[in-house]
């Protein structure tokens, strides 16, 4: 099955079977994450759920990728949903330009209200017999502005029994 980068840039994460590759960040973020993915792979608590670690590669001239474990692999129409958590949604060494950018876009939606943000999700279709659909933040649709709104994504998101095979 074909998959879609819910989150990121489209070019930043690469499905290859059962091994996921991400575009690893600059400005030693990848790295960081990569050293987190490794130690939640291996944590007694964190590694159910989180991804197994396989390790970094780096392209001749060209990026560092992160790989690990794709746990969409075998799923013919899997439901994903790319949620950012917290109020503070830049890292300490944002610039001062990029931390009012983030900040007015957390006062915009439920990252300032909630503490968490739809990036993006495939949900089943709303009507009977329609095609999966991808919605928030990330395809500018559906996107949750509030509480009632984040609520009711979240209803459409997680399966009801009628979509349990």
């Amino acid at each position: 099955a074909m998959f879609l980068a819910i989150g990121g840039h489209g070019d930043s994460i690469v499905f290859e079977g059962p091994v996921l590759r991400k575009k690893m960040q600059s400005g030693g973020r990848g790295q960081k994450e990569a050293d987190f993915l490794k130690f939640a792979s291996e944590h007694i608590v964190m590694r159910d759920f989180a991804p197994r670690y396989i390790g970094t590669v780096q392209e001749p001239d060209g990026p560092g990728w992160i790989e690990m474990e794709n746990l969409l692999h075998g799923l013919s129409k899997p439901l994903v949903m790319d949620i950012k958590m917290g109020v503070q949604t830049f890292g300490p060494d944002a610039t001062e330009d990029k931390k009012q950018e983030q900040i007015k876009k957390a006062r915009k939606s439920t990252s300032g209200s909630l503490g968490v943000r739809v990036i993006g999700a495939i949900v089943p279709p709303s009507s009977t017999g329609g095609d999966f659909e991808c919605i928030g933040y990330k395809f500018k649709r559906d996107e949750p502005t509030d509480e009632a709104s984040f609520a009711a994504c979240l209803r459409r998101f997680l399966p009801s029994p009628q979509l349990v095979l």
